[in-house]
């Protein structure tokens, strides 16, 4: 049994990628949105109710339920609040072999394929974490995206216990990495979704957000080359950028369909010393 559970919020929208990359492997799908529509942060945000219709409609096979409940509450961090969500999530799942968690704007560029990995696995032995990769995508610009290349970055995905003791994951678990890709539409929205994002998610007090959003502000067609290790909370998570061709998600999916991400080491930079020196103002 594959129990997939999404969280739900102001980037619901997002849904319309995410669901059908996963539905057909799945056998049972958790929607949790928070029933007052706060963030993490306990800030409103709108929903569109008329979207469940959409949901509806696509859930030919009755796999999806809806899960919601206060989760936020007065006073708690914001880390405190996703962590009940997701631990919320989970125990909606059950029963099931394997617990998988993922967020409205992460889309699986071959869900099968995992499915298959974790089939192969032994569900019932000791607790296990399995992670995938991150093909994170930074901006849009017009018909083209930024998106973070070098080092992939993993991330926990799924688990045969359903209980985190840290986000997504499980202390002392053990840890499976798995060669899948996820392409996560992170920061490659609107300016104002953007900033809504940083002031709400479970990291919003973990960095200068202010800074970072100038920083998501600036970047653009030709200045993107100059961004090495700048993630706000890791800067070697993030080595640099690559420019991608696409006009849309879908688009961009395919892409990575027909041409799966692969590590490639940081480009020397070709620009002239004193025009690097304009640019970075010394």
């Amino acid at each position: 049994m594959i129990a997939v559970g999404f969280l739900v919020a102001y980037d619901f929208e997002y849904l319309k990628y995410a669901l059908p990359s996963i539905y057909a492997a799945a056998d049972k799908i958790i929607l949790a949105i928070d029933l007052n529509r706060n963030t993490l942060t306990g800030e409103k945000f709108h929903f569109d109710d008329s979207f469940k219709q959409w949901v509806q409609h696509e859930d030919v096979n009755s796999k999806i339920e809806w899960l919601e409940k206060p989760f936020y509450q007065t006073g708690q961090s914001p880390l405190e609040t996703i962590m009940y969500m997701r631990n919320q999530l989970l125990d909606a799942m059950r029963p099931a072999d394997w617990y998988i968690q993922i967020d409205a704007d992460e889309y699986f560029l071959d869900f099968s394929s995992f499915v298959n990995e974790l089939q192969r696995l032994p569900c019932n032995s000791g607790p296990t974490v399995v992670y995938c990769y991150w093909k994170t995508i930074f901006k849009k610009l017009g018909h083209q995206y930024l998106l973070i290349a070098g080092n992939p970055e993993a991330f926990p995905v799924a688990t045969n216990r359903p209980f985190n003791t840290s986000e997504r994951n499980i202390d002392n678990a053990e840890k499976i990495q798995c060669k899948q890709f996820v392409l996560h539409q992170s920061w490659a929205r609107s300016e104002q979704e953007i900033a809504k994002k940083i002031n709400s998610w479970s990291h919003a007090q973990d960095f200068d957000t202010v800074d970072f959003f100038h920083r998501w502000q600036a970047v653009n067609g030709w200045n993107y080359k100059l961004y090495r290790y700048f993630h706000p909370l890791h800067a070697p998570i993030w080595p640099y950028l690559e420019r991608v061709q696409a006009d849309s998600i879908p688009a961009l999916i395919e892409h990575y369909r027909h041409q799966p991400p692969v590590e490639q080491p940081l480009p020397a930079l070709s620009w002239p010393q004193k025009v690097l020196k304009k640019i970075l103002g010394i």
